[in-house]
């Protein structure tokens, strides 16, 4: 019994705490209309009508996505990747439900619509020092002051117990800093550790988060400005190459690359059809006008 009332006491105190931090958006996004509901802009558009500062808009973004979607624990291994961001996001909207990259995703999509640069982050994750046998997704924002921060909504919305998901709202993984973050979060690209010295995958899993000052340091902020105006495909090539750097040995990064080197393969095919169909186009053209 006295053990049960520690447990209830620290639980209450959690609760208590969870409920201060949102406490001054939550009222608020409660009362967001039916009508407004329905898409990632017309929730942002209330958001910015209710709230002025950068950090209370994002707040109620992340408040609403994590008090609003349950983990969807009969997809958690089925993910359909090909379907567009936007009926990704308008599925989860509707059913309310989805996992790590639905989460991400709607969190995301909210906040570019406030105007903010938010970006979605895939790796893998570690909780009691055991690495996930799943790859995971979480977002990142670029803030007023330049720097980014890394936030968590899927892990901040609730736990598995039992095979049923268990709604507790926290804060712990919102606005996170870099090697807080990397405690239980590796990026399968190192740029978005957002550190001039990237962590490698094996201090990673050995909890060794000391930034070795001795190789070459690296310029994250440079890279990002670079990759966000790139097209996909160079993203993806870019992505290669570190990858490549920093030998994705991790059975999730390995199975990234893999993905990785399809979507790039895919891409190639593709720009080759075009080609092709372009010459083909003149071809016909030449011939038209042949025959004329």
């Amino acid at each position: 019994m006295k053990y049960l009332i520690y447990l209830l006491f620290f639980q209450t105190a959690a609760f208590t705490q969870v409920k201060s931090f949102y406490s001054d958006v939550e009222k608020t996004m409660h009362s967001i209309p039916v009508s407004q509901k329905k898409a990632t802009s017309q929730i942002a558009a209330f958001i910015k009508e209710k709230f002025t500062s950068q950090d209370l808009q994002i707040k109620a973004a992340y408040y609403y996505v994590i008090s609003n979607v349950a983990y969807d624990i009969s997809h958690e291994f089925t993910v359909n990747l090909l379907i567009s961001d936007d009926e990704m996001v308008s599925k989860t909207i509707a059913s309310k439900k989805g996992v790590c990259i639905h989460y991400a995703k709607f969190f995301k999509d909210i906040i570019s619509n406030l105007g903010y640069n938010c970006q979605v982050i895939s790796g893998y994750t570690k909780q009691n020092n055991a690495i996930a046998d799943q790859s995971h997704a979480w977002t990142a924002i670029q803030m007023n002051d330049q720097n980014w921060y890394a936030f968590d909504p899927t892990w901040d919305a609730g736990f598995v117990q039992n095979k049923k998901f268990v709604q507790r709202l926290n804060s712990k993984y919102y606005k996170t800093k870099p090697l807080e973050m990397l405690q239980t979060h590796m990026p399968f690209d190192y740029m978005w550790q957002f550190l001039n010295y990237p962590i490698t995958e094996q201090d990673f899993v050995a909890n060794k988060l000391v930034q070795d000052k001795n190789q070459k340091s690296f310029d994250y902020k440079e890279t990002i400005k670079a990759y966000l105006t790139q097209t996909e495909n160079e993203q993806l090539s870019d992505l290669k190459t570190r990858m490549i750097q920093t030998g994705y040995k991790n059975k999730l990064a390995k199975e990234r690359f893999e993905i990785l080197k399809k979507q790039l393969e895919t891409f190639s095919l593709n720009k080759n059809v075009k080609e092709l169909n372009a010459i083909s186009n003149k071809y016909n053209n030449g011939i038209n006008l042949l025959n004329e």
